[in-house]
């Protein structure tokens, strides 16, 4: 699997600083996005059709759902939060603001995920803890969690998360 956030699919760059993706499979899907999206706008206008419900193509999605992203990204969650509580308040703003990062580099990836439908829920364990995802409205998607932890939870949407 590699690195935990970076998984096999980037290095650091040493001499320049940085992050390179090496993934070659996701850089050719990548590049191939472009010549199809051209070639779909192209075919439609020539047609006389509209060109604002051309579809990606789906090899350039991943294969989970946004919402199984979305609680993939709370893992460190049970590592940094636990006995928040008890801890002083400088030491619960930097465990929060742990939190907050590793919750954004585990939810980013170069695939994009499917949208889930309205009403789709997913429902996982989270180091023991329950995790519940709901897709609460599609134009625009978005999801809402709760995610039950030993001595705290996390409610929210991807825009705003609450402890």
């Amino acid at each position: 699997m590699g690195h935990p956030i970076w998984k096999n699919e980037w290095i650091h760059d040493e001499k320049e600083g940085g992050m390179i993706f090496i993934h070659k499979k996701k850089i050719d899907d990548q590049k191939g996005v472009l010549k199809f999206i051209l070639s779909k706008i192209a075919k439609n206008l020539v047609s006389g059709q509209s060109i604002t419900n051309i579809s990606l193509p789906v090899d350039i999605f991943s294969a989970e759902s946004n919402l199984q992203r979305f609680l993939y990204s709370m893992c460190y969650g049970p590592l940094v939060l636990e006995g928040l509580v008890n801890e002083n308040a400088l030491k619960r703003l930097i465990k929060t603001v742990i939190f907050g990062v590793s919750n954004s580099f585990l939810y980013l990836s170069m695939e994009k995920p499917f949208n889930p439908i309205l009403g789709e829920t997913f429902q996982c364990w989270i180091n023991g803890c329950p995790a519940y995802a709901e897709q609460i409205s599609h134009h625009p998607p978005i999801g809402a969690l709760i995610f039950k932890g030993r001595g705290y939870d996390v409610t929210g949407t991807p825009h705003l998360i609450k402890l």
